[in-house]
């Protein structure tokens, strides 16, 4: 289902000309903000400790797109870190370790962090430290439930209060 409209302003100037302007619309559909916000989020949530070199960017740590040739069961094996994961092929496939869990349709993309933080909770999962910060934020925004006092790590307070500060605007 197509949802939102991207427009992107272009601006050029030929020599005398006065600027022009082009838009440019892209229609994107939910999966695909979807996608894109689990990729954004770590970034705007950091921890203070680096993914492992192999997982590349912390988005990883929680979601990873498969490339048409990459093997599911595969890419688990190989995975450096062993926390719940959406991958996303044609359906999205929750994983933790290295199960495959169930597989769910790919509209579904948006509750996709609720889910993963349905899998810490059921499973009694710590955080990988590389997205700590973001799943404590999620879990006393989001969720509000009380995080334990030694999690309250000075980049939890930082991102609270940088929270709170955006929330006000």
């Amino acid at each position: 289902m197509l949802t939102e409209h991207v427009v992107q302003f272009t601006f050029t100037r030929e020599a005398g000309q006065r600027p022009r302007s082009a838009v440019k619309v892209t229609l994107v559909t939910e999966p695909e903000q979807a996608i894109a916000l689990m990729k954004a989020l770590p970034s705007m949530f950091p921890s203070p400790t680096a993914p492992p070199k192999k997982l590349g960017s912390a988005s990883e740590a929680l979601f990873h797109v498969l490339e048409p040739s990459e093997d599911p069961n595969t890419f688990l094996q190989k995975r450096p870190i062993t926390s719940p994961v959406i991958l996303d092929s044609t359906n999205l496939l929750l994983a933790v370790g290295k199960i495959p869990l169930m597989t769910l349709p790919r509209e579904m993309m948006h509750e996709a962090p609720l889910i993963l933080m349905g899998c810490f909770y059921t499973f009694h999962l710590t955080y990988p430290k590389c997205v700590a910060t973001l799943l404590s934020v999620i879990q006393t925004e989001v969720l509000k439930d009380s995080i334990h006092e030694r999690d309250l790590t000075h980049s939890y307070k930082k991102a609270i209060a940088e929270w709170a500060e955006f929330t006000k605007k």
